[in-house]
């Protein structure tokens, strides 16, 4: 992250915890549960993004996060993302990112 900040390039990334998702097949909920497929908890994601957001905030590297699964994590790039327009734009965590469909 620091190299790419450097040259101010994006870092391109999914925010899931290997060691959390392993074995799963599926986000966790009720589709999952009824087709009888391991899946995926929240916590996978959110601790990861958690991760991710403490990094760019220390690097200064531009983010994006792909196939962001949850509300919970869906909330947690709003709130960085109002922090650095709260705040002077130079400052904070400059994150985009897309949902999974």
């Amino acid at each position: 992250m620091q190299y790419a900040a450097t040259f101010d390039f994006q870092v391109w990334l999914q925010a899931q915890d290997p060691f959390l998702a392993q074995g799963c097949v599926a986000h966790d909920g009720e589709v999952a549960t009824r087709l009888g497929l391991s899946g995926i908890p929240v916590s996978a994601e959110t601790i990861a993004l958690a991760n991710v957001l403490q990094l760019a905030q220390q690097t200064g590297v531009r983010v994006h996060l792909t196939r962001i699964s949850s509300a919970a994590g869906l909330a947690m790039i709003a709130a960085a993302r109002k922090e650095r327009h709260r705040r002077d734009l130079r400052r904070g965590v400059c994150i985009t990112a897309s949902l999974r469909s």
